[in-house]
């Protein structure tokens, strides 16, 4: 088997892998949060996509409420 020239393990990684192990809590929090506001962000950029494609002017008002 042939040897690497660079260890798995550097250092980072063995920090991130101590802070994982350490404060799973705030790790995870992060990553929900990072992933909750592009979720937000995804809605939203549809939304008014979907409005110039469709032509609907109102925007998600009821119509008759418009007319």
């Amino acid at each position: 088997m042939k040897r690497r020239e660079r260890p798995y393990w550097n250092f980072w990684k063995v920090v991130f892998a101590g802070w994982l192990i350490q404060y799973p809590i705030i790790f995870f929090k992060t990553i929900f949060v990072i992933v909750f506001v592009s979720w937000i962000g995804l809605m939203c950029m549809t939304s008014e996509t979907s409005n110039e494609l469709t032509g609907d002017k109102y925007q998600g008002i009821m119509k008759t409420e418009m007319e």
